[in-house]
């Protein structure tokens, strides 16, 4: 699957997607993304733990627990800052120390083969902001993209590994890369 950054091309592969947010208590953080993938003219489908209120037939709404029971496949996904809170039982998720790795293991099984994640985590220096969220930065950064061929990354520097966790790259991965293998742009050099 190529990517094109043209409306054109984004409408064609939108129409395939799942957003993965949590509701944060700022709709209009959430939403954004919603409305910019219904500019496009997609279709596509939000998964949350909580519920949210749907005022258009271009996009649909999946609990964490439907997602569960369905196991939907996505030629595309987005997530934007929501793998950082699994496991630690903010957004009514249960508490599980690994929650997050977890969670991107069940995205190779909905990711079809091929496909695309786009995902934005908070990169610093490795910690846990309990029970807010994660920032990943030298270990559990390439713990939580492995088995992931990472091909691009948008806002990303090395140096902010070292960081207060302020930032969250877009890194582009897709589904294929051998389980267990570190993908490529983050062999991080000391």
């Amino acid at each position: 699957m190529d990517f094109v950054p043209t409306p054109l091309a984004s409408a064609r592969w939108l129409d395939k997607c799942f957003v993965r947010a949590f509701n944060t208590g700022h709709p209009c953080a959430l939403y954004a993304r919603e409305a910019m993938f219904i500019n496009f003219g997609a279709h596509f489908t939000t998964i949350d733990y909580n519920p949210i209120l749907l005022r258009t037939s271009r996009m649909s709404f999946m609990s964490i627990d439907e997602w569960e029971k369905k196991r939907p496949q996505f030629d595309v996904g987005f997530s934007i800052s929501s793998f950082e809170h699994d496991g630690l039982g903010a957004y009514g998720d249960p508490i599980d120390p690994d929650g997050d790795l977890k969670a991107m293991a069940k995205m190779k099984e909905r990711i079809k083969p091929g496909g695309l994640l786009f995902l934005a985590v908070p990169t610093g220096k490795d910690k846990v902001v309990f029970n807010q969220a994660r920032i990943y930065g030298r270990l559990r950064l390439p713990m939580l993209m492995q088995g992931w061929d990472c091909i691009d990354r948008f806002g990303f520097r090395e140096e902010d590994l070292d960081g207060n966790g302020s930032v969250q790259p877009v890194y582009v991965l897709r589904n294929g890369f051998p389980k267990g293998a570190v993908p490529e742009c983050l062999k991080i050099t000391d």
